[in-house]
């Protein structure tokens, strides 16, 4: 199975930071599963869409690409996750006729998921977090988009009509309403019924420094690291 890893990384800032932290982690996973690893640097998508409010949303676009209809299996990764030396691979993922893509809402747990919420003043209801985006929807999952597997030949059409539908809504929010991209593929996703559950420890999310964690993923961002 042809496999590939792809990555957006727009502007210096965010190009250099890749490059230095978080590059090496994905280039050695990469090469343990025989992957291509690919990485975009440059808006995609129409030339409305060219601005850097739409940072966010444009990896929706990623699976879309000419560069990637040739792969079987496409892991969209955010450009600041770090690949934990023990990831296995992907492609063995299954995901059916599906996309790939884990619950951040139960993670830790559900409880302590809503300690956190509570502790940083965001949302302790799901359905306040879609309304935020003007989306309707009643849901007790919140996929983390930062990490989703697909198939491109098969899911290509899907992204590329989310993109055309939901792009030009972005510019109705404030430009740090970064979760727009995040309850967009929410939304997108679970009312297409085409969401598969990865495993649990597959989140690149919060956790706890412990060993209770076999994680698949351990993800560093700028503010907060995690490995």
């Amino acid at each position: 199975m042809r496999a590939a890893i792809a990555t957006l990384a727009i502007g210096a800032d965010y190009q250099g930071a890749y490059a230095r932290i978080f590059r090496p982690s994905v280039e050695r996973y990469a090469a343990r599963h025989g992957y291509d690893l690919l990485l975009f640097d440059r808006y995609l998508g129409p030339a409305a869409f060219h601005d850097p409010l739409f940072a966010y949303v444009m990896k929706l676009l990623l699976p879309a690409q000419e560069a990637v209809q040739g792969y079987e299996r496409l892991l969209v990764l955010d450009v600041d996750i770090m690949v934990h030396r023990e990831t296995p691979p992907f492609h063995k993922l299954e995901i059916g006729d599906g996309i790939g893509a884990v619950d951040e809402w139960s993670q830790p747990s559900r409880a302590e998921r809503q300690a956190i919420q509570r502790a940083k003043g965001w949302d302790l209801v799901l359905r306040d977090y879609y309304a935020r985006a003007g989306l309707v929807l009643d849901s007790d999952t919140m996929l983390n988009s930062g990490m989703f597997v697909c198939s491109p030949a098969r899911h290509a059409a899907f992204f590329r009509d989310m993109a055309e539908r939901r792009f030009p809504a972005r510019r109705s929010h404030p430009a740090d309403f970064h979760q727009y991209e995040q309850a967009v593929f929410n939304y997108e996703l679970q009312t297409a019924g085409l969401v598969h559950l990865l495993p649990r420890a597959c989140c690149p999310a919060p956790r706890r420094a412990s060993s209770d964690f076999a994680a698949f993923w351990r993800f560093a961002r700028r503010a907060l690291c995690f490995i």
